[in-house]
């Protein structure tokens, strides 16, 4: 039986990265091999000067986006991010072992205006999961871009989880009762 996607939303900031990590927590708690890629912000002297890419199973990190989009930095630009082409390749490589070690939650976090209007970023590996209906998904996406995303996904059932400040704790347990083996 194919596995339902679960697509987590929120406005910036508010949360989304470690509500993921929370949940592949508790997804290993109950039995479930997880893996993915998250993307938590990069701070320097309080500001976020851009995002790392973070393999769930391993914990290790490189740079994926920067606001540093001087001469010598190359990706695609969008916003006031630089997206790193070898990061996100470093991404796919992460994203395929997941499927290969046959996880039962894949993660990626998170699917935005770079991917879905500009098809750049993590458009390329998103056929991939979106056709491995063996593991339960888990995709950050924003809310504006939530139909669009569902769109992607044909008639694949979706349970979307919308995360807030008064939710944020309390969602992440939530999100593993969807889980079954």
């Amino acid at each position: 039986m194919d596995k339902p996607v679960l697509i987590l939303t929120g406005e910036i900031d508010s949360g989304k990265t470690t509500a993921c990590r929370k949940a592949a927590k508790n997804a290993a708690e109950k039995g479930f091999k997880a893996g993915g890629i998250l993307t938590p912000p990069i701070y320097a002297d309080g500001k976020k000067t851009g995002f790392s890419a973070e393999d769930l199973s391993t914990g290790e990190r490189w740079p994926l986006g920067s606001k540093d989009t001087g001469p010598g930095v190359e990706g695609p630009v969008f916003g006031l991010y630089r997206f790193s082409i070898g990061g996100f390749a470093r991404a796919f490589g992460v994203l395929k072992t997941a499927i290969a070690e046959h996880c039962g939650l894949i993660v990626l976090d998170e699917i935005g205006p770079l991917e879905v209007v500009h098809k750049k970023g993590f458009w390329r590996i998103l056929e991939t999961l979106f056709d491995h209906k063996d593991a339960y998904l888990l995709l950050v996406v924003r809310p504006s871009l939530i139909e669009d995303v569902k769109g992607m996904l044909g008639d694949r059932k979706t349970v979307v989880f919308a995360l807030d400040r008064e939710n944020r704790d309390s969602l992440p347990d939530k999100i593993a009762t969807v889980l079954e083996a």
